[in-house]
């Protein structure tokens, strides 16, 4: 409706434990060089399976020009952990 072009980064599948893995900071940067134009990276971490990504990591890959925005619902667990 807004008119964005959206781009989905396909995660790695772990077929031990039948789970999608965190996106990886090498993937992100991959697509950000393929579709330049990309203004602001969106991701969920933790994924609904609980496995989270580096954030510092991720946000040196986006850069500053761009806006990153982190999905953290599902980390309410997190309040429980020094980690």
């Amino acid at each position: 409706m807004a008119g964005a072009r959206i781009y989905y980064v396909q995660p790695d599948y772990n077929k031990e434990f039948d789970i999608l893995m965190p996106i990886r900071a090498d993937q992100v940067k991959a697509t950000l060089e393929e579709y330049p134009d990309i203004q602001v990276v969106y991701l969920t971490s933790p994924t609904y399976d609980g496995l989270c990504f580096d954030v510092e990591e991720m946000k040196s890959v986006c850069g500053i020009d761009r806006l990153f925005i982190v999905d953290e619902a599902h980390g309410a667990h997190f309040y429980f952990t020094k980690n």
